[in-house]
């Protein structure tokens, strides 16, 4: 589970935020206000390996929108936005749109995301799992360095600690500030429509042609 001492490592400061008008806090998905050299984020942190509840998707949604109000660039710790992934975990009805209302607000933030993978296994499903974001940092497993990879974009970077983590993190935050609110906006979606057309694509059945 990811905690407040884990952040630590690569945050300045850390502040958790709790609460639920419902009385539940959500175990999965942590977050809250964090500094990293000059900039203020909205930080929330995940467990890839979590089984997610609608507690924990009332939170996220609370912090996304409390980002959109200070004006925050948010960032998403091990926290992934693969359908798939939330489908394997058998979830309710209610479960799997209060998901889906999470990611169109998070595509709908005027302000930056990044995401940071630690001990992050290089993946096919790389382009996918990434697409929601602006730009990514991948912290290298010692199982599967990343270092050789060359087919990474500008906008996904590749740290070899949490303490490298951290410069990496303020230098993607650096650059995508200066992306407008609109492109940032349009980019994502993009990236989104490009990704189900290419995977339609791919399960469609091949047709036999007679000569």
């Amino acid at each position: 589970m990811t905690t407040a001492v884990e952040f630590q490592h690569t945050m300045d400061r850390f502040i958790e935020l709790y609460g639920d008008r419902t009385g539940e806090i959500g175990d999965a998905i942590r977050g809250g206000l964090a500094w990293i050299e000059n900039t203020k984020v909205v930080l929330l942190g995940g467990n890839r390996e979590a089984v997610y509840h609608l507690s924990d998707w009332r939170r996220f949604s609370r912090l996304v929108g409390l980002a959109q109000q200070l004006r925050r660039p948010v960032l998403l710790w091990n926290l992934s936005f693969r359908t798939e992934t939330i489908a394997q975990q058998d979830s309710s009805l209610v479960v799997h749109h209060a998901f889906q209302n999470s990611q169109l607000q998070l595509l709908k933030l005027s302000y930056p995301i990044i995401g940071v993978f630690d001990n992050y296994q290089y993946r096919v499903s790389l382009e996918s799992e990434l697409a929601t974001f602006d730009g990514a940092v991948l912290v290298e497993s010692d199982n599967s360095p990343l270092s050789n990879e060359r087919s990474f974009s500008s906008r996904i970077k590749i740290a070899s600690c949490q303490e490298d983590a951290k410069v990496k993190i303020a230098h993607l935050l650096n650059q995508v500030s200066v992306i407008p609110a609109g492109v940032l906006v349009s980019d994502r979606i993009d990236r989104i429509q490009r990704i189900t057309f290419s995977s339609r694509l791919k399960s469609k059945p091949s047709k036999d042609i007679d000569l």
